[in-house]
């Protein structure tokens, strides 16, 4: 009697031991290397086991691809009515009165606003030439240190056509508000 019931017993219990057994060897790192899972655009988390649970570090690295977003090589001599061809319509689209020409209003600008970047294109409200385009930063705060990213997103790291000017924010003169992009003449 008491070797029918552990029998039952163990018929019941030894499947469930296999399946544990099963599920932790699967989740176990027997080369005590950091594991990294990673899917894409989303961090990558890397875990190094030490001897104790308690003491297992878990590091977040998050992607740097930039991605361009407002290319500006193709837009180099263009006018703008050709960038609003090409970049599409802008948040503001009003142009300046005679009377504010007059005045000497000379410099108009139209922003453009793609995947949460605002591109300011400065134009010459006479001639219609582009002056200048500004690049802001998306940052909640406002500012940014990394002017390299903003250069990748515009496409200019490496450019021969334009020249680049960090524009430093005025609480912080090691953070940055955006960059100016100058075509060169």
């Amino acid at each position: 009697m008491f070797t029918k019931k552990w029998n039952e017993k163990c018929f019941f219990v030894a499947p469930l031991i296999f399946v544990g057994l099963f599920i932790s060897g699967c989740n176990s790192n027997p080369s005590n290397q950091p594991t990294r899972t990673n899917e894409q655009n989303k961090p990558t988390v890397i875990t190094t086991p030490n001897s104790s649970p308690v003491n297992t570090q878990i590091i977040v690295q998050t992607p740097t691809q930039s991605v361009v977003i407002f290319d500006l090589q193709p837009l180099y001599k263009k006018n703008i009515e050709e960038i609003v061809k090409i970049l599409g319509k802008p948040q503001n689209n009003d142009e300046p009165t005679k009377e504010q020409i007059k005045l000497g209003g000379n410099e108009w600008d139209k922003t453009f606003v793609k995947n949460d970047y605002e591109l300011m294109v400065t134009y010459d409200a006479i001639n219609r030439n582009v002056v200048d385009f500004f690049m802001s930063t998306n940052d909640p705060s406002g500012v940014t240190k990394d002017i390299e990213k903003l250069k990748a997103i515009l496409n200019v790291q490496d450019s021969t056509i334009y020249t680049i000017e960090p524009v430093k924010a005025l609480k912080d003169s090691t953070s940055y508000t955006g960059i100016i992009v100058r075509p060169k003449k």
